[in-house]
């Protein structure tokens, strides 16, 4: 424990020890008997270990005079004066291996033991594996009071990732806790942390000085274990360390602070911040370099001060009464950085934020002005008090967006989180009846004055998701939310990250779903409720409290264990509040204690039946056809009985999707397609699924329907993208029998479609303003150069972004400008369809060995084409070579570009060449490859590959000839001659006659829409090739032949079986299969070996039709004797060729004698 009080720093107390229990081992077979401190009595408990036997255990509660127990298995206990206290029926599990797995129990009355006259009870539990530990009540992991002599506030809460608790607030408490010492002269700033099992405090800071201080915001720096604090001080004698302003602003008025605390809770700084009015700091958060290293502080908050210090602000002026306010501060809290005023006419503060890996930061606050700066807002006005959701851009340059979020009403927010994909979730709660909904569970105000509300914005703050109501029909309010960290895998959660809500309520009907606790015990009872993220549903909801007033005010997520969470929250009851087993304070200190709680919850009740829709996201314009199927799936789950039958309708957005087909698989009735299946789509969408058996029923468990749809409305990547939405997907009258015919109860789960498009029309504009910035493009560079998985705010095609990307984002930032104020972006078309450029190429060139280094060149021939930008993608052995690099060459230096040269992967050399600008670049040396080889390597064992791209200065693709560079020596490019002559060799095994080979080669030149590809089909419909591979008898041995002739080698089982599968299911066709293989072939490093071999193959092949031009054979004109002669000719010279380029040249210079061997002396004439 440690107490920072004044600024007399020889009156602060730090590190005080403390001690909390005795354990007696072994008070019964397997079983401890713990007595612990509850602050201000002693408490004990028994610790059951794995193997003990719970019928030992038999609990005697004196001052009651009956128990019984309650239709729903809670146990009541009768006191004298009638009173009831309740506990809830127990939920029993054991953990096997990283599994939860029921057991059935309930409380049991005993027959007190003899001598004994007070009721007594234990617990009836079912079979289980004794090896393991047996759990009972797993849904509250802890709950225990956290609190000194007077009152205690909890307002915010982290989470360590050790599962420790911290909870910050105010005391105005003499002792806090009870047994502790302070000297408390109003509110004093108040953090505390609870270990790992509830059962005890780890430490205690009390930050304060002679008049009041509360905590409002706390941020976690993981790695080092330091707190980050603010809040508000009205003491002039403020702890402060190391503070960048050391003196209360204003004398006597309220100032925010700044604050730091290091793993072991010493003060490493504090400081005030403000002006010469009241502020307050409302939220904290820290912003990471690229290493994950905390490089920053923000804060946020409100202000009355108009002479706050500013330095490169938004918005250097106070523009009302109260403004919010955003600073940024050194991670040392020594530098101000920036600091702006953000706000309207009216009353504005800051009340919640967060900072990406851009820099932007969210800005959450509530809002009474009626001009508050807006921008790309979705709603434009409020009334009374509104919530208002803002994004700044990365330096604090300018408001990105900026809306209100309200109804006519007061509408107060009290939380906000983002999840992985930067989604912004926010709750709180509202007087207006016309608060905007959206896909809301709950439509309209349930009553009372308050209602809780809850949203989902995507990351753009653009798109409102999901907007609902919540509550019943007294007084509720949302106070806090949180995600889960970690991923659930279990049957129902589909891998989401859940929501959860907390707050408080004085609704007996709030509603209440798998609840923890499924009573309203009286006064304010606090409610956490649990949400599917995209607000298809209500999973569970619970009171939380006692018989007085309770509120749960914040709520965080478990960094390691999925679906756990830890409330923190302030009480004034006693009876009925529920704690756990072994709380580190079991009774109420003060009039008011913060209290904390950790739970683990559940989805639904195991043992009911599902039918469970999928959720899914998806990219209308990726599919082929623009269709997408969703699974619907019924699961008996612990269900006693299998199911026999079921229905249920589906509802669906018949403006968006159009009902195709359903298709059935799983045990059912008629095999895949069950004859008792009835399917009524009649109804505009409706569908209604129906499964019913008259005798012999057939376990249905694990029946599933996929439910195909198409999608109405579909774009085109080459446009700007249409708008994004989510599509529920809801069941209505779910109903199941049983194997008897019985009626059963089944939950339907619904799912639903998020339609998933870019936000924004203008390519690279990843924070939707309307323009492209500097670092925008650069971070396109970055995402591009390293080979990264790219966000679809940079890829047209939402895939892969290409070159041609990039050139698109650089002229979005050159065309729109950035300084230019907050005008309309310039409009930048799309690119047109590609540019081909049949002669240009990047090709390897002039390999040499200086000093030890092998250096490549990449000779760029532009063919006419203006070329800005290029992209080589280069694969080489990563065990030749274990360093290699590129450096920018004279043709893209006199253009003025850069090369960037990133090993994406050993093996993998990916090399950009660019600019932020439209130069082109002329024909030559773009870049140089160095290369390092390995001991006793030289220019013989270099082998390269390369697949390249390229962008006119317009962003149109330009299509590259590549080449390979195969031991040392460069194989030129892969131009139409050489492409149509691999399919011969591929396909043929042969080298081809030069008269076909000159017809296919004309054909691709002079027909616009003939390419290898068509070259390919068409060979296929030739008599020769029909007579080698007639399809009739499948594809075996046009898959063995291809092997062969690409790689000198049988077919693997695993590629084999691929291919045929492929060509079987239609899914490719042959000519198809031909030109991935080949282009495959020359993208695979570890096809380097059988490619050289291919590369000389193609080599000996031209060289045999060139011979051929020269002795004028043509092939139409000679024998059938002649024609096969002149075939075999070819499949012999191109038999003897390997690898090496001594096989290559002997092969050829052995041309001239095959020719006149196999052609009678008419045929050379």
């Amino acid at each position: 424990m440690s107490y920072y009080r004044g600024s007399d720093r020889a009156k602060w107390v730090s590190a005080v020890p403390t001690y909390d229990s005795v354990r007696y081992r072994a008070a019964y077979p397997g079983i401890d008997l713990l007595f612990r401190g509850d602050g201000s009595g002693l408490a004990y408990d028994f610790v059951l270990q794995p193997g003990a036997d719970p019928s030992q255990i038999q609990m005697a509660v004196e001052g009651v005079e009956a128990l019984t127990l309650a239709p729903d298995g809670a146990l009541l206990m009768t006191l004298p004066d009638g009173r009831e206290l309740r506990q809830r029926a127990p939920v029993i599990y054991q953990v096997i291996g990283d599994k939860r797995v029921l057991v059935e129990g309930r409380f049991e009355i005993l027959v007190p033991r003899s001598g004994e006259s007070s009721p007594t009870f234990g617990f009836q539990i079912a079979e289980h594996d004794p090896s393991y530990k047996l759990v009972i009540d797993p849904t509250l992991d802890y709950s225990t009071y956290v609190g000194g002599t007077r009152d205690d506030d909890a307002r915010v809460i982290t989470v360590t990732a050790g599962g420790q608790a911290i909870v910050a607030g105010s005391t105005s408490s003499s002792e806090f806790p009870v047994g502790g010492s302070t000297t408390a002269s109003g509110d004093d700033a108040l953090v505390y942390q609870v270990s790992a099992d509830g059962s005890a405090l780890d430490y205690v800071v009390v930050l304060g000085g002679s008049d009041d201080e509360q905590i409002n915001g706390v941020a976690l720096d993981p790695d080092t274990g330091a707190l980050y604090l603010t809040g508000e001080t009205s003491s002039e004698d403020f702890p402060v360390q190391a503070a960048l302003y050391a003196v209360l602003p204003g004398g006597r008025a309220q100032a925010a602070f700044v604050a730091k605390l290091a793993n072991d809770q010493t003060v490493e700084f504090a400081t005030y911040f403000g002006g010469s009015s009241a502020d307050t700091g409302q939220a904290i958060g820290i912003e990471y370099d690229e290493a994950g290293v905390a490089e920053s502080l923000y804060i946020a908050g409100g202000t009355r001060s108009d002479d706050m210090v500013m330095r490169n602000a938004l918005y250097d002026r106070s523009a009302g009464r109260t403004d919010g306010f955003l600073l940024k501060l050194s991670k040392d809290g020594q530098t101000l950085q920036s600091s702006t005023y953000f706000g309207g006419s009216g009353d504005d503060v800051i009340k919640f934020m967060d900072i990406n890996a851009d820099g932007i930061a969210y800005l959450m606050g509530e809002t009474k002005s009626g001009d508050l700066p807006l921008r790309n807002e979705i709603q434009q006005s409020g009334g009374g008090t509104d919530v208002f959701l803002a994004r700044i851009a990365r330096a604090g340059l300018e408001v990105v967006s900026s809306t209100y979020l309200g109804g006519s009403g007061a509408d107060i927010p009290t939380g906000m989180i983002l999840d992985d994909e930067r989604n912004i979730f926010l709750c709180g709660y509202t007087t207006s009846d016309d608060f905007p909904v959206e896909n809301a569970l709950y439509e309209t105000h349930a009553g009372g004055g308050n209602d809780a509300f809850v949203a989902k914005f995507d990351h753009s703050a653009t798109f409102l998701h999901f907007s609902t109501f919540l509550g019943g029909s007294a007084d509720d309010r949302a106070l806090g939310l949180t995600l889960d960290q970690v991923d659930d895998q279990d049957t129902f959660s589909q891998d989401l990250k859940y929501l959860y809500v907390v707050g408080d309520t004085e609704s007996n009907n709030f509603p209440a779903e798998n609840a923890f606790q499924n009573y309203y015990a009286g006064g304010v009872d606090g409610f956490i409720v649990k949400l599917h993220p995209w607000g298809l549903s209500l999973i569970s909801s619970s009171y939380f409290g006692g018989t007085d007033e309770d509120s749960i005010t914040a709520i965080a997520a478990s960094r390691t264990e999925a679906q756990r969470v830890f409330l923190a929250g302030n009480t004034e009851s006693e009876a009925l509040f529920p704690l756990s087993e072994t709380p580190a304070f079991a009774e109420l200190s003060g009039r008011t204690d913060s209290f904390v709680a950790a739970l683990s919850s559940v989805d639904y009740d195991p043992f009911d039946p599902t039918i469970a829709v999928e959720t899914k996201q998806v990219t209308p314009e990726l599919l082929d056809p623009s269709e997408l199927e969703v699974q619907l799936t019924l699961s008996k789950n612990s269900w006693y009985d299998d199911l026999s039958a079921f229905s249920t309708r589906l509802h669906y957005d018949s403006s968006a999707l159009e009902y195709l087909d359903v298709a059935w698989s799983g045990p059912a009735p008629g095999g895949t397609q069950p004859e008792e299946a009835r399917i009524d789509s009649s109804v505009d969408g409706e569908l209604y699924l129906e499964i019913y058996q008259d005798a012999a029923p057939v376990p249905l468990e694990g029946i599933t329907a996929t439910i195909k749809f198409g999608f109405i409305e579909v774009g085109s990547t080459d446009d700007d993208p249409l708008e994004s939405g989510q599509l529920m997907l809801t069941l209505d009258q779910p109903w199941a029998a049983d194997m008897r015919g019985l009626d059963t109860f089944v939950r339907g789960i619904p799912g639903g479609i998020f339609v998933d498009r870019r936000r924004n029309a203008v390519l690279g504009d990843c924070d939707v303003s309307g323009r492209v910035r500097l670092w925008e493009a650069q971070r396109a560079v970055d995402y591009l150069s390293a080979g990264l998985e790219s966000p679809a705010c940079m890829t047209r095609d939402y895939v892969m972004m290409t070159v041609t990307d990039l050139q698109e984002i650089i002229n979005g930032y050159l065309d729109g400008g950035v300084g230019a104020g907050l005008e309309s972006p310039v409009a930048f078309a799309p690119p047109a369809l590609a540019a081909q450029a049949s002669e240009a190429a990047l090709t390897f060139d002039s390999a040499r060995l200086e000093g030890g280094v092998i250096r490549v060149d990449l000779m760029l021939t532009s063919g006419g084409y203006e070329v800005s930008g290029l992209l080589s993608d280069i694969t080489y052995d990563p065990a030749l070579f274990p360093s290699v690099d590129a450096v920018v060459g004279p043709a893209a230096s006199l253009a003025g570009k850069g090369v960037i040269a990133n090993v994406v992967e050993p093996g993998w050399l990916r090399v950009l060449v660019y600019s932020v600008s439209k130069a082109v670049i002329s024909d030559g040396v773009v870049a140089t490859l160095a290369l390092m080889p390995g001991g006793g390597l030289g220019l013989a064992d270099a082998n390269l590959l390369q697949a390249s791209s390229a962008s006119t200065p317009e962003a149109r693709e330009v299509s590259l000839q590549g080449s390979a560079l195969l031991a040392g020596e460069s194989q030129g490019p892969r131009d139409d001659l050489w492409r149509v002559a691999e399919i011969y060799a591929a396909t043929m095994g042969y080298a081809p006659d030069n008269e076909g080979l000159q017809y296919w080669l004309s054909r691709v030149a002079d027909a616009p829409d003939w390419t290898p590809t068509t070259v390919a089909q068409s060979f296929f419909d030739q008599p020769l090739v029909q007579a080698e591979y007639p399809e009739a008898l499948g594809y075996e041995s046009l898959v063995d032949a291809l092997y062969q002739n690409l790689f000198g080698r049988a077919a693997d089982v695993s590629g084999k079986a691929y291919w045929l599968l492929e060509l079987s299911s239609g899914r490719i066709r042959r000519n198809e299969m031909i030109i991935a293989m080949i282009n495959g072939g020359w993208a695979n490093l570890e096809a380097a070996q059988d490619m050289a071999r291919f590369g000389n193959r193609i080599q000996v092949a031209l060289a045999f039709a060139e011979h051929q031009a020269g002795l004028s054979v043509v092939y139409s004109t000679l024998s059938s004797d002649d024609q096969m002669a002149l075939r075999a000719a070819g499949r012999e010279v191109l038999a003897t060729v390997g690898s090496d380029a001594a096989s290559r040249e002997a092969a050829i210079a052995a041309i001239p004698v095959l020719l006149s061997q196999a052609l009678t002396g008419s045929a050379l004439e």
